[in-house]
């Protein structure tokens, strides 16, 4: 798979490049409409979750808002993209790179709002003993962090 790096937090992460992108919408039968392709290729460029508001105005002039809404719902439902929520009632999203491990966490400023990836996570260790004792399978979780970063100290 030919992939892209994207710096994000001083690490470089690996993406797949738009085109393969666009191949696998196309793969699963969904047209590249205009709202799709520009939708597709401005959260492409993102190197954090972006609220529906933010895409909008980042491409405005290509579409309507409600066809951004429309678009994320689609995009989450074939795996596209991923919605986190910081606790502030706003839902964000971000691409999901196929085949790549893309799981991670983030550390939200709860001054200025700035986002940060982190890409530690829990050691394999403590899923094991929290199926020990509840008895649940195929345990995933979501974690957000929240202080406020060096700008805002």
């Amino acid at each position: 798979m030919q992939t892209e790096e994207l710096k994000c937090c001083g690490d470089f992460h690996k993406r797949a490049n738009l085109d393969k992108w666009i191949e696998r919408l196309q793969s699963i039968g969904l047209k590249l409409t205009t709202p799709r392709h520009v939708i597709l290729e401005f959260i492409h460029k993102q190197s954090h979750p972006i609220t529906n508001r933010e895409i909008y105005n980042g491409i405005s002039n290509d579409c309507d808002l409600a066809s951004v809404y429309r678009t994320i719902n689609i995009f989450i439902k074939i795996g596209f993209v991923q919605q986190f929520d910081f606790g502030d009632g706003i839902a964000r999203f971000e691409l999901v790179e196929p085949g790549l491990d893309s799981h991670h966490h983030h550390i939200i400023c709860t001054d200025c709002s700035k986002v940060i990836e982190i890409d530690h996570c829990f050691p394999d260790s403590l899923t094991e003993t929290i199926e020990k004792h509840t008895g649940f399978t195929r345990i995933t979780h979501k974690l957000e962090f929240f202080g406020l970063c060096s700008n805002c100290q």
